[in-house]
């Protein structure tokens, strides 16, 4: 390690990688959750449209 970084350590406890990675998601929970219903969004609105096809190709077939 740099000193720089040696002297920024001293004395300082080792951070437990765990809590650590809870605190990040704690605070960026928001952002995920609308990162995933976006996601979310997109997928239904992309199996309607192939819904919307398939019907749209299955009633010109049968007429």
């Amino acid at each position: 390690m740099s000193k720089l970084r040696e002297r920024y350590r001293a004395g300082k406890k080792p951070v437990d990688p765990d809590s650590y990675l809870a605190a990040i998601i704690e605070r960026h929970r928001h952002l995920y959750a609308d990162i995933g219903m976006c996601m979310g969004v997109l997928v239904v609105v992309v199996c309607l449209v192939v819904a919307a096809h398939v019907i749209a190709d299955w009633l010109n077939l049968a007429v």
